[in-house]
């Protein structure tokens, strides 16, 4: 079964800019942005356990994912950046 794309889970988020992505973190969340095409990005919130666990795993930013948000169609791509936290080395934002 390793030719099956595995499912990235994620919310939707309404706000953007600083004060919106200090509350995801706050919530325990993980702000990112998905680009799709000509679209506008969609702004997005991944649980923070989540992440940290699949970037544990390893291959992270080269595994093609199946991104499934919650009132919008699946999106079929691949992790561009994951900014950290210089001192914890926490996930900070998500491409």
């Amino acid at each position: 079964m390793a030719d099956e794309t595995p499912n990235l889970i994620a919310e939707a988020r309404s706000r953007t800019g600083k004060g919106a992505a200090r509350q995801s973190r706050r919530n325990g969340k993980v702000p990112g942005c998905v680009f799709v095409g000509d679209t506008e990005p969609l702004p997005i919130d991944m649980p923070l356990n989540k992440l940290i666990q699949l970037l544990k795993a390893g291959e992270f930013k080269s595994t093609l994912f199946n991104l499934k948000v919650e009132g919008h169609d699946d999106v079929r791509g691949i992790c561009r950046d994951v900014q950290r936290d210089t001192v914890k080395d926490l996930p900070t934002h998500l491409d």
